[in-house]
């Protein structure tokens, strides 16, 4: 049986939730647990020796990861070299805080709640944009994904642009006949904190949300 590293890796470190682990260790762990599949690897590979097979598992975990982080949100990778994986559960903005803990961003986010600051992104908005905004309450939509699977699907605010605004009439109707756009939509998803710690989730959040 081949190895399946993407499912061996995540099960691993699902195992040991907030571990963190190097490449390295987790292929000298493939190596000790799955010894027949590690064989096969072997014979059927260019490594001649169990020193280069567990480098080349440990290069070749490090090349999937951007496959194992579409698979499980919940994979962590480290910054800097060597990089360590871990599985974390925590909420992002916990994790964020706790990797800010005493060196906070400023000295007046920690009283607000992310709730607190949509009015002032929608006025922000309105100001500075001319967008009509709106907030989009997860909390009272049907969820069928399970616990927390809604904040993958709306953002926390929705805005509309007009963009005939400034438009003459003739334009207007130009537009009209060639069923071109009028407006624009926008989405915005509103973080405390964002760091090395949870960009990557947060990015991929306001992605989601987007689509």
């Amino acid at each position: 049986m081949s190895l399946n590293l993407t499912r061996i890796v995540l099960e691993f470190l699902q195992a040991h939730p907030e571990e963190k682990f190097t490449a390295r260790e987790i292929a000298d762990w493939i190596f000790r647990t799955y010894p027949a599949e590690c064989r096969e690897k072997q014979e059927r590979g260019r490594a001649k020796s169990d020193t280069a097979l567990v480098q080349q598992i440990a290069a070749e975990i490090a090349a999937q990861r951007s496959q194992m982080e579409k698979r499980s949100l919940q994979l962590r990778t480290t910054e800097g070299r060597p990089r360590k994986y871990y599985y974390s559960t925590r909420d992002e903005a916990k994790a964020a805080r706790s990797e800010n803990a005493g060196n906070p961003v400023d000295g007046t986010a920690s009283g607000y709640t992310e709730r607190d600051l949509y009015p002032l992104l929608s006025k922000f908005l309105w100001t500075e944009f001319n967008l009509y905004s709106k907030r989009i309450d997860e909390r009272r939509a049907k969820n069928s994904r399970g616990l927390g699977g809604n904040r993958w699907l709306f953002p926390d605010l929705v805005g509309l642009e007009d963009l005939s605004l400034e438009w003459h009439t003739e334009i207007k109707g130009c537009v009209k006949e060639i069923a071109d756009r009028k407006t624009k939509l926008w989405s915005f998803e509103v973080k405390k904190f964002i760091n090395r710690a949870n960009v990557r989730e947060v990015y991929f959040q306001a992605v989601s949300n987007s689509s």
